[in-house]
């Protein structure tokens, strides 16, 4: 955990918190925290902050934010549309693509998914929503992923509006181009990702995909399993995409302090 992450609706009118469970555990066992310890915090949709330990007992902490919290500096959209893969990697996904930044998580049906994956309950809004929580912890990040669950794929595709200011990508073997080439100089609005099943898209779906303004782009020259293909395409979006651009700081490996 880099950034211990807050509701609005937690805080009391002075600014004061008291945790219990997974966050208030890390706290104590981990971290070590005694009174008058300073944390790094984030408070949801609002910004990054620091609190001061007020209190501490064996399963609770009382925390009281500190500055007023400092907005995010603002970033493009970062979109990725997912083939749904095998419901237990679906967890450490949403984690990793919310460390990277994704804003918003399309978990889409194809010809070569299983359907029988949609009823698995670790599709769960509040499944889904904890993995995200643990994902913005991690990366130091005070926005949660919008993420929806669809089980008809062409009706999400014929909805989607692409404008020139959105940079699409499917990620496709055997594309005649990589990420950084097929984006070049550009600098868009939007990026968005469509990554397929660990069996590939089908010729109709890629057809279709390329139709609504999906450009194909190879990610490397093997075929990656789902939990590698979203990091690796995550990462070569943005490191085009950071790029000669203002980014911020990184929370330092190793530091502890919240």
């Amino acid at each position: 955990m880099n950034r211990l992450l807050l509701d609005p609706s937690e805080l009391n009118d002075a600014g004061v918190v008291r945790l219990v469970g997974r966050r208030a555990r890390h706290l104590v066992e981990v971290l070590r925290v005694d009174r008058g310890r300073r944390v790094r915090t984030a408070v949801l949709d609002v910004g990054r902050t620091e609190a001061t330990v007020r209190a501490v007992g064996e399963d609770w902490v009382e925390l009281a934010i500190g500055d007023e919290p400092t907005p995010p500096l603002p970033e493009p959209e970062l979109r990725l549309i997912l083939a749904l893969p095998r419901p237990k990697t679906v967890r450490r996904i949403v984690l990793d693509a919310t460390t990277l930044g994704v804003t918003r998580i399309d978990l889409v049906n194809a010809w070569r998914v299983e359907k029988s994956y949609f009823d698995s309950p670790l599709l769960a809004a509040e499944r889904l929503s904890a993995a995200a929580r643990l994902g913005a912890e991690q990366g130091d990040r005070c926005r949660l992923p919008q993420i929806e669950v669809h089980s008809r794929l062409m009706p999400l595709l014929s909805s989607l509006e692409i404008p020139p200011s959105v940079a699409a990508l499917l990620a496709q073997p055997g594309a005649p181009h990589g990420v950084a080439d097929q984006l070049g100089e550009r600098r868009p609005e939007a990026y968005w990702l469509a990554l397929g099943p660990e069996r590939g898209w089908i010729e109709r779906e890629v057809q279709t995909l390329v139709e609504v303004g999906f450009a194909p782009v190879q990610l490397c020259a093997g075929i990656l399993r789902s939990e590698a293909a979203v990091v690796a395409a995550l990462a070569q979006v943005l490191l085009v995409r950071d790029r000669g651009r203002e980014v911020e700081a990184p929370v330092r490996v190793g530091d502890q302090s919240g």
